[in-house]
Order: C-alpha cells, then sequence, then structure tokens
C-alpha cells in the first residue's frame, strides 16, 4: 500500500489484493484489529496517498452490527496530540513533522464521510474536539466532513425517508402501524406518537448542532478554514439539505463574510450568496413575510 500511488502503482503493487487480506484479516481476527488501526494509522500520518485507500479498506470491512474499523480509527485519530512537534508514535515524527501527518491525516475524515456519512456521523464527537486544535488542515478537513454528513445524509433521507442521526428501525412494524390505521378514522393517519415526537426531536437536534457548528466556525482564525466552511455551506444549499429557517442566517453570514480582509475569503462568500439566490425557496424574495 506505501506503492500504490495511483492507479498503475495500485495494480503493480496489488494494492486491491492487499486491501482484500487487510479485511478479511479484521473480519477473522478480533485480536488483531489494534494492530491493524495502529498500523493504518502511521501509513495515514506518513503518506498522502492512503487517505482514499484506507476509506475504502474501511467500507470493505464487516459493517454488522457496527464498523470497528472505522469506529477505532476514528478514535485514534481524536486522541492524536496535536500540540507536539509531530504525531507521536508515527513515521511522520521523523520525516516531515507534525504538518505533514496532519495534512495527510485530514483527508481520510472527509473521504469516509463521503463513503459512509452515517457511520461519522455517529461518531463525529470523537473527532470534534480537534476543533479546537492548532492545525488548521484538520479543522478544516472537519468542517467539510460535516458538510458531507449534512448533504450525503440528508439527500439519502429525501430518497426514503429514513431517520437522519439514528438507525431507521421502528419499534413498531409495518403490520402494526396498518392494524393502527384501520382502527382509527381517516383523520387518525395524521396523529404522531409521543416515540416520534421524540424521534423527530433528536433528528432537529442532530441537525442543529452541526449547523450550529458550522455557523461559529465561519469566524475561525485560519483564513483557508473560513473558505472550507463557506464551500461546506455552498454543498449544503446546492443539494437543498439547507432547513428554510436557516436560509436569512446563512445569507446574513455570507454578506458579512463579503468584509472579510481575504480575497480568497470574499470570493467563496460571493459564490454562497450566488446559490442562496439560485435555490431561494421563497420564489425570488429573500424575506418569508
Amino acid at each position: 500500500l506505501e506503492g500504490a500511488t495511483g492507479v498503475v502503482a495500485r495494480r503493480a503493487c496489488s494494492g486491491t489484493e492487499a486491501l482484500g487480506m487487510i479485511a478479511a484479516t479484521v473480519n477473522s481476527a478480533d485480536s488483531l484489529l489494534s494492530t491493524v488501526v495502529a498500523a493504518l494509522v502511521d501509513l495515514l500520518c506518513s503518506y498522502e496517498h492512503m487517505a482514499p485507500l484506507v476509506a475504502e479498506l474501511c467500507c470493505m470491512v464487516n459493517e454488522r452490527p457496527t464498523n470497528r474499523l472505522a469506529t477505532e480509527l476514528l478514535r485514534e485519530i481524536g486522541r492524536m496530540d496535536m500540540s507536539g512537534p509531530a504525531v507521536e508514535g508515527t513515521a511522520a515524527a521523523g520525516a516531515g513533522g507534525k504538518a505533514s501527518g496532519v495534512r495527510n491525516v485530514a483527508p481520510f475524515l472527509s473521504e469516509l464521510a463521503s463513503r459512509r456519512p452515517r457511520l461519522v456521523l455517529a461518531q463525529i464527537s470523537l473527532v470534534l474536539p480537534h476543533l479546537d486544535s492548532e492545525p488548521y488542515q484538520l479543522r478544516s478537513a472537519i468542517v467539510a466532513t460535516i458538510g458531507n454528513i449534512l448533504t450525503k445524509v440528508g439527500q439519502a433521507d429525501d430518497e426514503d425517508g429514513n431517520s437522519w442521526d439514528v438507525d431507521a428501525s421502528s419499534p413498531s412494524s409495518e403490520e402494526d402501524k396498518e392494524d393502527e390505521s384501520h382502527d382509527g378514522n381517516e383523520e387518525g393517519r395524521g396523529t404522531i406518537s409521543d416515540a416520534d415526537c421524540h424521534h423527530m426531536s433528536n433528528i432537529s437536534k442532530g441537525r442543529s448542532a452541526l449547523l450550529d457548528i458550522l455557523t461559529e466556525r465561519v469566524r475561525d482564525s485560519s483564513s483557508f478554514t473560513r473558505v472550507a466552511v463557506l464551500k461546506a455551506w455552498a454543498t449544503v444549499v446546492e443539494s437543498d439539505c439547507l432547513p428554510l429557517e436557516r436560509f436569512l442566517p446563512v445569507t446574513s453570514l455570507a454578506i458579512s463574510r463579503l468584509q472579510d480582509k481575504t480575497v480568497m475569503v470574499r470570493r467563496s462568500a460571493m459564490q454562497l450568496l450566488t446559490l442562496i439566490l439560485e435555490n431561494n425557496p421563497y420564489m425570488g424574495c429573500l424575506d418569508p413575510v
């Protein structure tokens, strides 16, 4: 995997076969999971091409009942000490230093979120503490990950109606729901149980928490992270996953960034405003009154 830097090199190095062997090892030998995770984290910190390969590997392992490999990788990334000269215990400590290691690890978060958004959503609390860490690459990757989660999960739920931040399984079966609908009249179909109300409340809180993080990080000290936040907002707006009540606050946020001291932030803010106008839910008038 160290030499699988491209399509041709991956074929020459038998990269696909190597991923399959690692996945089979993780599925069959639980005692080796910690060893595999440590080796993968070391590779992530040392080689910039490893992020998509490790994300692909996380999709190859057994995910029932949980994807233990991805969970342990996110936990190890959350435990990394970003304040030292390098990520401790990795080869990057002697080749490139802290900046190189973080720059190589950061893309893995967004790669995994684009492939398994619900998995990353369930474990997002493991990496959120790094929003206060020094390396801007990691902060930028986390906000990009949040944008992928909001977009991918939101689009999937629009198609199948599944829950937003928890499993789609319901305590009552389809037959029970059908029996309840026959017991009541036509108006009874519109009633919502207490469990459903609590479920929808959790969905709303989970989405609002992630949107609040994006709102807060738009004032990040790094201009690169501010650009990443505005791009995440643009992705959410363009995919029609932005709640209606958030349109005006996000519009005000984008307008405020037009006064940013950095050119690329102002450019990203203008692009976000353009997308907001193109996806305006108020039929050409941003004022809902």
